[in-house]
């Protein structure tokens, strides 16, 4: 029987930050020392200036060339090898192009072990799709989304970031990186 995770795709799988941070020092902007996790804080900037500025970056042909977190690859498939299955939520857009885009990206970096990959809006709450799900795994990088995690009973791994830090539940692991989520599931299935 496959076990199912649940996975965040930006700053989870792919490394979005890196590649959307090059984009902003094109544009001519200066990350500050702000760690929150709305970057018009990190930025200097409106709120309505950044999200126009991160839809036009994940329309571009950057946001299907993330690379992929290290050890994330590896760790993918020999959880894969153990029989489990993946489902990404990502809150890219609904755009058909950036929905093409993420789902290659994935495809080239991690070959074809995506059960589904469901996109939804900017700040769109994941709960829908959380709720569509049997208790299982489910890997975050924001703190809310994995509490969200919680109402239906899934296992939330939250990777450290700046901008996740003092937000703590008993309930929510934390780990540092992929080998740490592997340990981890691996040793408690």
């Amino acid at each position: 029987m496959k076990k199912i995770i649940l996975l965040d795709v930006d700053d989870v799988l792919l490394d979005w930050y890196s590649g959307f941070k090059r984009y902003m020092t094109h544009l001519g902007y200066i990350e500050n020392e702000n760690r929150e996790y709305d970057l018009s804080k990190r930025f200097s900037t409106t709120k309505k200036q950044m999200e126009k500025i991160i839809k036009t970056f994940n329309k571009r042909w950057e946001f299907g060339t993330l690379d992929p977190l290290p050890n994330a690859v590896e760790s993918l498939a020999k959880l894969k090898k153990l029989n489990f299955s993946f489902v990404a939520i990502s809150s890219c857009s609904t755009d058909l192009a950036t929905i093409a885009l993420r789902r290659s990206n994935l495809f080239w970096v991690f070959g074809d072990v995506f059960e589904s990959v469901h996109c939804i809006n900017l700040g769109e709450s994941k709960e829908t799709h959380l709720a569509d799900y049997n208790p299982t795994w489910w890997i975050e990088d924001k703190f809310e989304n994995a509490s969200a995690g919680l109402k239906y009973g899934h296992k939330p791994i939250l990777i450290n970031q700046p901008s996740n830090q003092g937000k703590y539940h008993d309930d929510i692991l934390r780990v540092n990186n992929w080998c740490e989520i592997y340990e981890h599931i691996t040793n408690s299935d």
